[in-house]
Parts: structure tokens; sequence; C-alpha cells
């Protein structure tokens, strides 16, 4: 296929700076330009508000070239790749309305609507119950009052409250209830701290002032199920997989990582200083019985079906990022899967953490790979595209 004809374009914010213009992002975009020229792909950098109501043949674009980021007119692309992350913390209608529109006039790698549900955590679990997967139940779509979240800890002892929309493990408190001779006491986990309270009064209190800090309503908050998860020398971790696909078949394991907590905080998050570990090591540490091998082939199974249970209703997918959760008794749940996966965690085990050689250059080629098969995926769909119009 000539490379003018296939033409992919990345959605992202652009930010007022030469050397860095879609900040963290950045260096990311740059090796996607790197694995597009090598099959042939035409690539730009799109602001999605910039090229909704363009209907000339040439759009706005920024792209990589000898080592520098230039801004310069562009054919309008055939496939776009969402990278763009909204600065509002609950649901974006603007901005979702910008990415129905522009599915009208091109493919994207995900399907907006695909990426609508599982962005909003309450839609997200309503989906797993439909689907018949293990995903923590939601008990409430706010904050409760006092009354309300008794009665939840009485029945369950233990829940989370989480804004409805990720906000990077921000905002994230799981709620205990304890029993201390003949009444009960309170413990709230934040991010950074551990509360002691007498009454669910205060509990409630807490979640409010919560949602103020963040600058939210309580209805951006939600209720959910406490699972008792496996740890790691007693600190929280949870099973990071990425599936891709490159043309139709089945997706495959493009890599899997383990997130685990700074010990001080219950959120496996790495913006929130936790630790990214070797899985196969970890399993193999942590399991007498099984291998680690044979428990990251039970994730792959489960998070294989549900990438194609996805496609059966949304149509295809090029890529699902998968955050699970193993308990107690070795039962893997889904927590959340995410439309736009980073390779943050592929970057940080290539650099080191106490790996050897031939691990360390294992994920640094992960990384790359995962980023080659978006290109290549694009590039399927262009070709689907030209197919269509054709005929």
């Amino acid at each position: 296929m000539n490379k003018h004809c296939c033409r992919i374009g990345i959605l992202s914010r652009v930010l007022p700076c030469q050397n860095k213009p879609f900040g963290s992002q950045t260096l990311f975009l740059q090796t996607c330009f790197s694995s597009a020229e090598r099959i042939s792909v035409e690539l730009a950098v799109h602001d999605p508000w910039k090229i909704l109501n363009r209907e000339e043949e040439e759009v706005e674009g920024i792209v990589f070239s000898r080592g520098k980021w230039i801004a310069k007119m562009v054919p309008f692309p055939l496939v776009l790749y969402d990278r763009y992350y909204s600065e509002i913390s609950g649901f974006d209608q603007r901005l979702e309305r910008i990415r129905d529109e522009l599915g009208r006039k091109c493919m994207f790698v995900n399907p907006p609507e695909f990426s609508r549900i599982v962005t909003n955590k309450v839609e997200f679990s309503v989906k797993m119950q439909r689907y018949g997967f293990h995903s923590p139940v939601i008990y409430a779509d706010r904050i409760v009052n006092e009354k309300e979240l008794a009665c939840l800890l009485t029945r369950h002892q233990a829940v989370v409250a989480k804004p409805v929309y990720g906000r990077m493990g921000r905002g994230i408190v799981r709620i205990e209830q304890d029993r201390i001779g003949t009444r009960n006491e309170y413990r709230v986990r934040t991010e950074n701290r551990e509360i002691r309270c007498s009454r669910p009064m205060e509990v409630a209190g807490i979640l409010r002032h919560l949602a103020r800090e963040q600058v939210m309503a309580v209805k951006d908050f939600m209720i959910q199920e406490s699972i008792d998860i496996e740890r790691i020398r007693n600190r929280w971790y949870d099973v990071r997989v990425l599936m891709q696909r490159t043309r139709p078949g089945s997706p495959d394991l493009t890599g899997m990582v383990i997130r685990v907590s700074n010990g001080t905080v219950t959120v496996p998050n790495l913006d929130q200083g936790g630790l990214v570990m070797d899985p196969e090591f970890c399993f193999g540490a942590m399991t007498e019985n099984k291998s680690g091998m044979e428990r990251m082939e039970k994730c792959r199974r489960i998070c294989n079906a549900l990438y194609l249970r996805f496609e059966e209703e949304y149509g295809d997918i090029g890529e699902i990022g998968f955050d699970l959760l193993i308990d107690r008794k070795d039962k893997i749940w889904i927590l959340e899967i995410n439309s736009k996966p980073g390779r943050w965690a592929f970057w940080r085990l290539a650099s080191g953490f106490g790996l050897d050689g031939d691990r360390r250059r294992m994920y640094a080629e992960t990384r790359m790979i995962s980023i080659e098969k978006v290109m290549q995926y694009g590039r399927w769909l262009c070709e689907k595209s030209l197919n269509e119009k054709e005929n």
C-alpha cells in the first residue's frame, strides 16, 4: 500500500512547549513515529478540537521529523488513535460528542463507545456482572450518608470509596469496621494516611471532605465491594495485562507486570510511589504448588475471553489494558480496564529493579512491540477503510 494512502492520526493534548509538546506522552508519541516510518505509515498528531469541523482535505497536524516537532497541514486521517485525556474529572460531554462526530468520519483504533463504557466504573461493573466475569460489586454510585454507610459496613465489614472516573490512584479510600469489645471502631485508609473513628458520622464526614479536596461532588464517587487481596510482604498489589491485536483473529498477550503499593498506601499505583515487578518471579516466589507461568496463563485466558466478549458487542478493538486483583483464595477479579493503556511499567522494568540483562532487554523490547502493534493494527484498519470505500 502507498504510504500516503495509510494515514493515522493520534489525538493528544498539545502544550505550548517546543521540546515536550505533549507532556509526559512526548517520548511515547516520538516512538510511534519511528514505528510508523518502518511500516510505511503516514502519521500526525492532532488536537481534536482543531480537526473536528474541517471539511478540507488537509487539517492541522504535528509531525516528528529529523529530531524536531513540526506543525504543518496534513491529509485528513483514515484512522484515529485516541490518546487525549480530559481535564474534567467526570464525564466530559463535549469531548465525547467530538469523538462521536469524528467516528462518523474515520475509524478509531478503539471504538469511542467502548472507551466510554469502560471509563465509567459504575457502568463497567454492571457490564462485568452481565458478562459473567468476577468484578467488585458497586454498592452505591455516590458517597452515602452515615446511616447507609453503617448498614454497608455491618453487612460487609469493609468497603472501598473511589471516584467513578479514574484519577491516577488518587481519591481511593478503604473503610474497615473492627469490633472492639462491645463497640465498633472504623479504620479509614486514604492514599497517604490512616484515620481511626468511633462513629459512622465521622467516616462520612471524611469522605465528603475528601471529595472537596479533589474538587469533586459526592455523586462523582462510588462505594465498591472490598476484595480480600493477596499481598506481597504485606503490601497490596495488582496485575496489569496488555492485550493487543494487529489484524482479525485472537488477540495477543503483549506484556504483563505486577504493581506493588509502597507500603503506606492501599493503592498499587506508580504515581503514588508504587513499584513494578516481574510477574514470573513474583508468582513463582509466592505460590508453593503452582508455577508462576501457570498463574500468568490463567490471567491471560481471562483477559482473552473478556477481550473477545467486548468485540462481540463493540466491533474490532486494537488494545486493552486489564487491571486484575487476586484474592487469598486464588480467585482472579477484573478491577477495571483501560482503553488508553500506558507503557510506563515496561520502561521501569527495562531500566533495572534487580532484573538481569536478558529480562531488562525483554521488557525494553516489549515496550517497542506494544507501540509497533498499534501502528500495524492502524495500517490494517486503513486497508479495511479503503476497501469499504471502493466497494
